[in-house]
């Protein structure tokens, strides 16, 4: 390969082109391959050490291999490096912690990815304060900062004090540590505004009045994301116990996103994370739960200002394990937003609550997936959204494995048993991008014919479809249509 690159390159009228038209042709290289044709000749060469955003983004290495970037991380000057290190080692922290401390200062992005500890393999005190060591310069460039460690092991301990200088880093705004705790405030991370951890990382204490409230550790903090929480259960055992939501002392001040994420299958009731949340999630503007939870819990986000919505999100999702729902309330005006996954029977549920309890009164359109469970919630509660006297728009998102052979997206049986929805004015058919990229394992098109039918049985009252497919958009006006009987439709979109 190398000799193929060098005498292409040396016959090449690459040459003779300019400088900034090599510089852009070696910014779509990959680091190596910059780096080997950056030797061949004095023009290249030059022109690849003038232009510093070409050292950036340096490549992935393990600690033993940390030695090979030296020569070029001067290269990026002052717009500093990005570093990946991963397989970390306990072994490897007395080679890492000293290489850090030199080049701290000159990081934009650092991710330490750290090996799981040998089984009886306890941290090694030692080795983690070099480590510390390394970590402790100032680093006036870094903006992000990423700890990882597997999440069902013990911690590798705290975060000292000191990290990062014990000085606010002026440009650190995302952190992410997985593989430390934080008990006490850190001065190097008082300008951090996204934190993705888990419970056990920022609440290391048994009860939330024994831990530090969000905002005490990160006073700039605007997204939070708590991944791999357990639910509670008197058959919690283990490492399991760090990491109850109920563990976080409730929020105290405002974030912009909250995003909770629970283990796979740990959707038992979990009461105390449904009072954290009930007492939290008003001082936050979007609240998403990214797992399957119990009813408690997605209740008591989806229970939280459904009267400001605007916009009903309805979706499958699979987990991987059962055929799950999504629902997401969007408020236009204050962007308020929450969102939880469900089983279907607990969708129905609450959907049936909020439609009866009136919740729903500022509701303008509805957005569906043509996933039949999801199809089939339109004939929940009769007659209950026509009661929604703002409800005007109905938008069908494509599932590409609901639409069948024949180009229908639901079937005959499905479209007769739902009650008709006369206040709906608009009717939007969407097809996501992923719909196209399976056109060979889905090959269907969308029989125009389908949306007429679902217009003339559900949507009477409707006066025109609009079609959203990639790169293009197209009105349908529906009354010539749907209202002179036995009018014959065979266009396709």
């Amino acid at each position: 390969m190398s000799l193929t690159i060098t005498s292409a390159v040396q016959n090449s009228f690459l040459l003779y082109l300019p400088d900034e038209v090599l510089y852009e042709i070696l910014l779509m290289l990959t680091f190596g391959e910059m780096v080997q044709i950056s030797q061949i000749c004095r023009k290249l060469r030059r022109v690849a050490t003038t232009h510093s955003k070409l050292w950036q983004h340096l490549p992935t290495v393990t600690v033993s291999m940390l030695h090979n970037l030296d020569p070029f991380i001067e290269h990026s000057r002052a717009l500093g490096f990005d570093l990946e290190v991963w397989k970390i080692a306990l072994g490897d922290l007395p080679t890492l912690g000293p290489w850090l401390h030199k080049n701290l200062g000159r990081i934009r992005k650092l991710c330490l990815d750290f090996n799981e500890l040998t089984a009886g393999q306890i941290p090694d005190a030692n080795a983690l304060a070099i480590l510390h060591n390394g970590l402790s310069r100032p680093a006036p460039l870094l903006e992000i900062l990423t700890l990882e460690y597997d999440w069902f092991l013990p911690f590798l301990g705290s975060l000292r004090p000191d990290i990062l200088g014990g000085v606010i880093a002026p440009k650190l705004r995302e952190l992410s540590v997985t593989a430390f705790t934080l008990d006490v405030p850190c001065p190097g991370l008082q300008g951090v505004q996204t934190v993705r951890t888990s419970v056990g990382g920022i609440s290391p204490r048994l009860s939330a009045a024994q831990n530090l409230a969000v905002h005490s550790l990160f006073p700039a903090i605007k997204h939070l994301a708590l991944e791999g929480i357990h639910g509670e259960d008197a058959g919690i055992v283990g490492n399991a116990i760090l990491y109850p939501l109920a563990r976080v002392p409730p929020l105290d001040g405002p974030l912009s996103s909250l995003t909770l994420s629970w283990t796979d299958g740990d959707d038992w009731p979990d009461a105390r994370a449904a009072a954290w949340l009930a007492s939290s999630v008003h001082l936050v503007q979007r609240v998403e739960l990214e797992t399957l939870q119990c009813a408690l819990v997605a209740g008591a986000v989806l229970a939280s200002h459904p009267e400001k919505a605007h916009t009903l999100h309805i979706s499958r999702h699979n987990n991987g394990v059962n055929s799950c729902l999504a629902l997401a309330h969007l408020s236009l005006d204050s962007q308020v937003l929450r969102s939880a996954i469900l089983t279907p029977s607990d969708a129905r549920s609450h959907l049936h609550d909020f439609l009866l309890g009136g919740a729903y009164l500022r509701l303008e359109a509805l957005k569906l997936s043509t996933d039949q469970t999801c199809m089939e919630l339109l004939k929940q509660v009769p007659g209950a959204w026509d009661a929604l006297p703002k409800l005007r728009t109905l938008s069908l998102n494509l599932e590409w494995s609901s639409v069948g052979e024949n180009g229908w997206f639901i079937t005959p049986e499905t479209l007769l048993s739902i009650p008709p929805m006369n206040n709906i004015r608009t009717l939007e058919v969407i097809s996501p991008p992923a719909y196209w990229w399976n056109k060979r394992h889905f090959p269907h098109d969308v029989d125009l014919r389908c949306t007429v039918a679902f217009s003339k049985v559900v949507l009477p009252k409707s006066e025109r479809a609009i079609f959203r497919f990639p790169n293009r958009v197209s009105v349908l006006q529906l009354q010539p249509i749907i209202q002179p009987p036995g009018m014959p439709v065979t266009s396709r979109p």
